[in-house]
């Protein structure tokens, strides 16, 4: 398999068996890392990334209600691929479902060696493989192999849409296209997928689109390239997101409920934005030089296990080399012409970096851009050091692994035997299960009961989303109650739709997953109010 990678030219992209045999190992790689690292038991997990797509698969959308709070309408379309393989085929056979799980980070890392390859980035196989580890080494991308995050899979299609605009972009003067707008189109698709995968991943085509402006300025048919990259996101997310965002007009009367209902003004949720400000830079200084505030690892800044990781600082450090390099170049008499595609990666680095930070400054969210982080330090690595560029850059790679600090999201063995291996009481037929905890809905594809309804309790006052879950309440023949112990915020919830529970006929649900509290079903009723 190493053999095949080195094998392999960047000015010779053409061999089919060659490329295969790099994509197979990467696919193998990543699927023992993530078996050694065992399954995923984060609380994204449990909280959402399975109950969404068993919501979808069973016909449960329109019967249900908010089971788990605001990530109920979230999309399910990336948690269906997981859902369908640990749950419906393969959930006696834990091994494999965590090998498949890391199969996303294997054609990541594919993806990333070839587009180390187009960018011109390495002169070898082997420097084309150095810098690729650098970017797929990051903290955030091998946290994430083999969970349900979706950051990978974004960082996979925003990766492909650089891929397209590299192909037909070259030096400086030198045009490599044809009139044709292909590329560019194919290219806003990758894009538009990204964002329907993962909404976050909205702050990616506008830098594309920037970066495909300023690294073909002067070439022909600019403007026509340009519409065929906005057809493509258009199109591409569409196709994926438009069934869903449909769902949620017809259902809450807003096709991204409950985001963006500043908006929108959809009934069913308070006015206001969703958008989470716990991580964004708190001055200028920290918002100019944000990269290396998280070299100490402390928690809460850019991601609430706390990152210890240079890719970004030494990122950045190569942005303002390359600058330099660029001004003084453009002072040579004659100028000195430039590569296309270092203008194209570094302005697309560059401002999908300022609009990430500026709308999240959550690590996991800028997937892509520690994935691209090699391409640009080695850029940088190639102006300071032209003729000794692999040593420098295995020297960097070094650096990095040896720095980086890797915060867990939560692993499971396979002691069990199964993928979700739950005990729980059956259920009475018609009841109606409410889940106040935060993160147990993992629990409901599991129960045993028939007709059952199942309604979360993570409602706004005074809007429709809370009179419906009342309605359903009343209507109950039965309520049961699954919560962890202790919870004040469950209990707050409880307390909200006035349901009482009756403690001593509480029975326990027993699980291999991560505790976080005592999880215990429990027979209650509404008050009359």
């Amino acid at each position: 398999m190493v053999f095949g990678f080195l094998q392999a030219r960047p000015r010779n992209n053409g061999q089919p068996a060659v490329r295969i045999i790099q994509m197979f190992s990467c696919i193998v790689v990543a699927g023992l890392w993530s078996m050694a690292a065992g399954l995923d038991d984060s609380w994204d997990l449990q909280h959402y990334h399975i109950v969404n797509p068993f919501e979808l698969i069973e016909g449960r959308l329109n019967r249900d209600l908010g089971v788990a709070g605001m990530h109920s309408t979230f999309s399910p379309l990336g948690d269906l691929p997981y859902y369908i393989v640990a749950v419906k085929l393969f959930g006696s056979f834990p091994h494999l479902v965590s090998f498949l799980a890391g199969v996303p980070y294997g054609i990541l890392a594919w993806v990333c060696f070839e587009l180390t390859k187009q960018s011109g980035a390495a002169d070898s196989g082997l420097e084309a493989v150095v810098i690729a580890l650098i970017g797929m080494s990051g903290s955030n991308l091998v946290v994430e192999i083999g969970l349900t995050l979706g950051d990978i899979p974004v960082a996979i299609f925003v990766l492909l849409a650089l891929r397209a605009l590299l192909c037909e972009t070259g030096v400086s003067g030198q045009s490599m296209t044809d009139g044709k707008s292909v590329r560019e189109l194919v290219g806003g698709l990758a894009a538009g997928c990204a964002v329907a995968w993962k909404l976050t991943a909205f702050v990616y085509p506008p830098s594309l689109m920037l970066a495909l402006l300023v690294s073909r300025w002067g070439e022909p048919h600019l403007a026509r390239r340009a519409s065929a990259f906005v057809l493509g996101c258009v199109t591409g997310f569409a196709m994926l997101y438009g069934p869903w965002g449909y769902h949620l007009w017809y259902r809450y009367e807003s096709p991204f409920y409950p985001l963006y209902n500043n908006v929108f003004h959809s009934p069913w949720a308070a006015t206001g934005s969703s958008r989470d400000l716990r991580y964004l830079p708190r001055s200028f200084i920290q918002a100019l030089f944000y990269p290396f505030y998280w070299l100490s690892g402390r928690p809460n800044i850019v991601e609430e296990t706390g990152v210890k990781d240079w890719h970004f600082a030494l990122a950045y450090l190569a942005v303002v080399i390359l600058a330099l390099a660029t001004w003084r170049d453009h002072r040579a008499n004659p100028p000195i012409t430039g590569d296309r595609r270092v203008a194209l990666l570094a302005v697309f680095f560059v401002t999908a970096f300022i609009a990430w930070e500026a709308m999240f400054s959550i690590v996991r969210y800028a997937a892509p851009l520690e994935a691209i982080s090699g391409i640009i330090i080695a850029f940088a690595v190639r102006r300071l050091a032209p003729r000794k560029r692999l040593p420098c850059l295995i020297m960097v790679l070094l650096f990095l692994v040896s720095t980086t600090a890797w915060p867990g999201w939560g692993r499971v063995r396979y002691a069990s035997g199964r993928v979700f291996a739950i005990d729980a009481p059956e259920l009475p037929s018609h009841a109606v299960v409410a889940v106040p905890s935060v993160p147990s809905a993992y629990i409901l594809p599991f129960l045993r009961g028939r007709d059952l309804t199942f309604v979360g309790l993570e409602a706004a006052p005074h809007t429709r989303l809370e009179q419906e879950i009342a309605a359903r309440l009343d209507q109950a023949s039965s309520i049961w109650v699954i919560m962890l112990f202790p919870d004040t915020r469950a209990e707050s919830r409880l307390s909200q739709f006035s349901i009482s529970i009756d403690r001593a006929a509480c029975r326990d649900i027993r699980t291999h997953r991560r505790d976080w509290g005592r999880l215990m079903v429990c027979p209650a009723h509404r008050e009359a109010h």
